[in-house]
């Protein structure tokens, strides 16, 4: 046909991951901030010697830092590496250094409540979904909002808040989907998934596009199939998923789905509803006084923030 070129004649591109590199090398970033499986690929290409940049810091975010990713970007940069843990309501929620145990709520900008399924603050080394108030969004307030990360609570304020945070283990939206023996649909929670483990496991990717069937990709250096297998039948097993087939894969990498970058968020439940009558005027006066709370809190903040910037600015000035 006319105007179609042969496939002999068809332009050769060039890999994204050079045209990448070019654009790196051109730039030389001093800080990286990204996700760690992009960040980890970026330090293949410089111990490759394809990417020569000299970054001073590295920030992660966005999934988990596995240590074969850790050893590689140390590896290619020996610089210090920075987890952060952020969201779209809010980019900066918390921090840590490689290696600490916990992470430090940034709570000059945010205040984190970890709460159990009734709404109540869960305890020290407990599990809990994440209720964010964005201390520095003024044009359009976040107030306890659910941002869908359950996490393991660490050390908490005298106000019942998150001061550190143990561990991310997964989100509302990762529940993966199965049938049990009846033919009920059900899900697997992500907290389950999360403590899913087999030693020398770099990477492991569930994918679910119809109830009765998964999907099982991972990432190691060596076969671990019978392993996988064995682990996730047994999670199937407690769950009574009899129901469930899944397939097992080795790959060699694991790309991040460009179809689920972006990232669906729930407003938080607060338990008011369709509630009548006085038990519906309660919740009410009950909501009203806790975002009434909430705002203090918020303009105390600022008031603190303001002060401690107008003494910085003074002190600055002096002989």
């Amino acid at each position: 046909m006319s105007g179609c070129p042969s496939a002999g004649h068809e332009e050769e591109r060039e890999p994204e991951h050079d045209i990448g590199s070019q654009q790196l090398n051109a730039f030389q970033p001093h800080r990286l901030y990204g996700y760690s499986s992009s960040l980890s690929d970026l330090a293949d290409l410089a111990i490759q010697g394809k990417l020569q940049i000299h970054p001073v810091r590295v920030f992660v975010a966005g999934d988990k830092l596995f240590e074969s990713m850790e050893r590689k970007i140390r590896e290619a940069w020996h610089v210090p590496i920075h987890v952060t843990y952020g969201a779209s309501e809010s980019k900066y929620i918390a921090i840590k250094e490689s290696g600490q145990d916990e992470m430090s709520v940034l709570d000059e900008l945010n205040i984190v409540e970890v709460l159990d399924e009734h709404n109540r603050p869960v305890l020290s080394g407990q599990e809990g979904r994440v209720v964010l108030t964005n201390l520095q969004n003024y044009t359009l307030p976040v107030i306890r909002y659910e941002v869908g990360d359950y996490v393991l609570l660490g050390r908490t304020n005298d106000n019942s808040s998150a001061a550190t945070i143990r561990d991310i283990r997964g989100r509302v939206n990762d529940a993966l989907p199965v049938v049990l023996r009846d033919g009920t649909p059900d899900t697997i929670h992500p907290i389950i998934l999360s403590e899913f483990h087999v030693p020398t496991l770099e990477r492991i990717q569930f994918v679910s596009k119809q109830p009765e069937r998964v999907w099982i990709n991972y990432v190691a250096p060596s076969d671990l199939s019978p392993l996988v297998t064995k682990q996730f039948q047994q999670i199937l097993d407690s769950k009574g998923a009899t129901q469930t087939q899944f397939e097992v894969q080795r790959l060699q990498q694991i790309d991040n789905d460009r179809l689920t970058g972006g990232e669906v968020r729930h407003a938080a439940h607060l338990d008011i509803g369709r509630a009548r009558g006085r038990r519906g005027r309660h919740r009410r006066r009950d909501l009203r006084q806790e975002i009434g709370a909430v705002a203090v809190r918020i303009r105390a903040v600022r008031k603190a923030a303001r002060a401690s910037i107008d003494s910085r600015a003074s002190t600055a000035t002096l002989p």
